[in-house]
């Protein structure tokens, strides 16, 4: 049985920051969000790539 899609909701990136797994870093009026990779990493390979994708 095939799971079903995950919904931007689900997997946006408030639920990556909630997570922990979103750096952010404030430029003036602008935040840029980056992916923290050795905080995935830990959690595996199949994991981060399904993210990068």
């Amino acid at each position: 049985m095939a799971l079903p899609p995950l919904t931007r909701r689900e997997y946006g990136p408030a639920a990556l920051s909630s997570a922990d797994l979103l750096v952010h870093q404030r430029r003036g009026r602008y935040i840029r969000h980056e992916l923290d990779v050795t905080t995935v990493a830990r959690l595996g390979s199949d994991f981060l790539e399904s993210i990068l994708r």
